[in-house]
């Protein structure tokens, strides 16, 4: 019964969230909720949770896009999880030489989470990991006018994309991260420390 009880609750957190925002923003419900999910700042390290982003207005890219995979859901709009693979070393935003140090040591895998969902036009990717004032920086931010009708920006340059089968995203995430870093832990080390370290850079450029 506490379970049942506490599933209303996030459900009914995440409808009210949905319906304030549309209340204030005529653009499609894509396009705002998206628009919402996106302007709160990216951090890491931080829980792969839905609620726990919406309380707090923060969240890992896992954080960000489960909430927007939630407030969509809440306003009709079918979506789904998608999981990616990609090198951090491609086509990095313009970090420090702490930074560009790690990514020059080799190829830095990742699995990254984002989303598909049904735009004004269609499937669409949706991605909303950076917030925009890190644009400045050289990441891949949605623009100010996307209107839901083409993908957004990946926060990694895709070498696979994956669906999301079953559903629990996380343990999926979790699946593909073991065949990613297998019995490196070492190259694990490296992405985490590389990931703490541009959470921290981010957090002190990003503008207050």
């Amino acid at each position: 019964m506490t379970d049942a009880v506490t599933a209303h609750g996030r459900s009914a957190a995440f409808t009210d969230a949905a319906r304030a925002v549309l209340a204030t923003d005529g653009r499609p419900p894509l396009v705002a909720l998206f628009a919402f999910v996106q302007a709160m700042p990216y951090r890491w390290p931080g829980p792969r949770d839905a609620a726990h982003t919406l309380a707090h207005g923060w969240g890992t890219c896992s954080g960000k896009n489960y909430l927007l995979a939630e407030l969509l859901r809440a306003s009709g709009i079918p979506c789904a999880h998608t999981l990616i693979t990609g090198d951090l070393s491609v086509r990095p935003p313009d970090v420090p030489p702490a930074l560009r140090a790690l990514l020059d040591e080799g190829p830095l895998p990742d699995v990254h989470s984002a989303l598909t969902a049904i735009g004004p036009a269609g499937p669409v990717t949706v991605d909303a990991s950076w917030d925009p004032p890190l644009a400045r920086f050289g990441f891949a931010v949605a623009p100010a006018d996307w209107d839901g009708t083409c993908d957004t920006p990946l926060a990694i340059t895709p070498t696979a994309v994956y669906a999301v089968s079953g559903p629990d995203p996380t343990a999926e995430k979790e699946l593909l991260r073991t065949r990613v870093f297998g019995s490196r832990p070492a190259l694990l080390e490296r992405r985490n420390r590389y990931l703490q370290l541009l959470s921290d850079w981010i957090a002190a450029v990003r503008p207050s």
